[in-house]
């Protein structure tokens, strides 16, 4: 939308409200504060809402997650000590996904293999992909060697509540990077 139509809708918007006489300073604080808002809301009506997240093994949806918490890479860096001084980082990886409990237990026993060290390879290669309300992909982030290190079950409240029990799991991997959809 051309500047002149904003300002065209928004004379109109001030008229009817009865605020086209203001002027001066004030005046202009209003009209740029609406032009603000007019802007927004044309953005936001086209950035995609998004409905689930998904997390893709093999590329294969073992588990479907209603929120992503957060998908976090920290780079710190270690002094290493080899006849020379060596500054070199160190990369902390994890993708934290929140859902309602259910009786799939695919993460779950993934999780028990990694605590025992049995099952062979624990990291897997896996995918984050979020979708929008269609089933759309929106993004993807792909996580490289990846584990469950920690599953939490929460919100439950025995004295009646009708909250949803909610497991949270935390995922570290050796590397997270945003790919195409």
């Amino acid at each position: 939308m051309q500047p002149e139509k904003y300002s065209c809708r928004l004379f109109t918007c001030l008229s009817e409200r009865g605020l086209a006489g203001i002027s001066g300073a004030a005046g202009s604080v209003l009209v740029a504060a609406a032009m603000v808002l007019v802007a927004f809301q044309q953005v936001s009506a086209q950035e995609p809402t998004a409905g689930r997240v998904s997390l893709i093994i093999d590329e294969v949806e073992i588990a479907s997650f209603s929120e992503l918490v957060e998908i976090s890479s920290t780079t710190h860096h270690v002094n290493r000590l080899t006849g020379f001084r060596l500054v070199q980082p160190q990369v902390e990886c994890t993708a934290v996904l929140r859902r309602g409990v259910t009786t799939d237990d695919e993460l779950w026993a993934w999780y028990q293999s990694v605590v025992g060290g049995v099952g062979g390879p624990l990291g897997k290669n896996a995918a984050i992909a979020i979708l929008d309300r269609a089933g759309t992909p929106i993004v993807r982030f792909n996580l490289e060697n990846a584990w469950p290190s920690q599953i939490e079950i929460g919100g439950f409240d025995a004295a009646g509540s009708t909250a949803i029990v909610t497991e949270t799991v935390t995922l570290t991997c050796e590397r997270i990077t945003r790919a195409a959809p």
